[in-house]
């Protein structure tokens, strides 16, 4: 697929890997091309790359802003917040447990959470994008 960094893992392969259904990649398919769309639609620089399990964004080449993993009926998201909050989601470790800069996982299970989740994300984006280097 394009607008996606391949290089290491295939997308076709982590979703073979994780044994993710139709619906589930119909699903990540769309959130995906409609968070790429926004941030076009709003000339902001992104990055995507694969992962053994799913997809990493990232605002800029050092920080991610989403983790995207594939599970068998759904993707879980987990979104950088920061020191900030993002409203719709409660707040978890991004890294490591204790560092408090992330959210809870969002699980993207229809429609209405995919589309719930191009919201939360565009968030994250503006956090990291502003995030120290």
């Amino acid at each position: 697929m394009n607008r996606i960094d391949e290089s290491k893992h295939l997308l076709t392969d982590a979703f073979r890997r994780q044994k993710t259904d139709h619906s589930a990649r119909e699903l990540y398919m769309a959130f995906h091309k409609k968070l790429l769309d926004s941030l076009e639609d709003a000339h902001q620089p992104y990055l995507v790359r694969t992962h053994i399990k799913g997809c990493t964004y990232l605002a800029n080449d050092k920080k991610a802003f989403i983790y995207v993993d594939f599970r068998s009926n759904f993707s879980s998201i987990k979104f950088f917040t920061g020191h900030d909050s993002i409203t719709g989601i409660g707040k978890g470790y991004w890294v490591r447990g204790g560092d408090n800069t992330g959210s809870e996982r969002f699980r993207i299970v229809d429609e209405s959470s995919a589309s719930k989740a191009v919201d939360l994300a565009v968030q994250a984006y503006y956090i990291a994008s502003d995030w120290p280097s």
